[in-house]
């Protein structure tokens, strides 16, 4: 993830000076979007749960469908990607990596909000930008979308890696497109159970 977008070269002076500012910008950004999440969803259920770093837990917030407007993969950059630096990493190309695609990159990725069942946000209760959104669609195929979100080369650059799934009959039955991480897969499983317990489409035999 993001692998393409590590340094190449020795930072300049001015650079480090600007990466720095960067890493404060970006854990606030990171600390109010997971807020404003909480605050917008109107989640009618939240669950906690330990994460895999010692004293820190994961929060699932519950997000009712359908949406007025379309979900949207979050990316940001805080350089131009027209600047070398972005444009050495590819950035340029898009911040979003369709994981199903060989990491196709593309410069945004949206789901329809009338398709859109529900949404579980999933993050670490700490201020960086490490989320999870399961979007559960009501499309005959791929109706789970697992958007990751997270920062690379010190907050710089926020992406988005699109993992789709297939939710059946109260589980997710192909996985085959996700990375090996353990992490990732908690906390889906995390967010299933939420969505099952929240949401009554999820209790039928579909």
């Amino acid at each position: 993830m993001f692998s393409s977008l590590l340094p190449t070269m020795k930072t300049p002076l001015p650079l480090a000076v600007f990466l720095a500012f960067s890493i404060g910008q970006a854990i606030a950004a990171g600390s109010n979007t997971a807020d404003m999440f909480a605050a917008a969803s109107g989640a009618v259920e939240t669950k906690r749960q330990p994460s895999d770093m010692d004293g820190v837990d994961w929060i699932a917030s519950y997000e009712p469908g359908p949406l007025a407007t379309p979900y949207q993969a979050e990316t940001a950059s805080t350089a131009p990607v027209t600047d070398s630096y972005a444009r050495e990493r590819d950035a340029d190309r898009g911040l979003v990596f369709l994981k199903d695609q060989h990491d196709r990159r593309v410069k945004q990725y949206t789901i329809p909000g009338a398709s859109i069942r529900a949404i579980v946000h999933i993050r670490y209760d700490m201020t960086v930008l490490d989320r999870i959104d399961l979007v559960f669609t009501s499309g005959p195929s791929h109706n789970l979308i697992a958007v990751h979100t997270t920062t690379a080369n010190a907050g710089i650059f926020t992406g988005s890696d699109i993992y789709p799934l297939e939710y059946r009959h109260g589980k997710v039955i192909d996985t085959h497109h996700l990375i090996a991480d353990p992490a990732l897969g908690k906390m889906i499983t995390m967010g299933v159970s939420l969505y099952r317990e929240a949401a009554p489409a999820a209790r039928s035999t579909r």
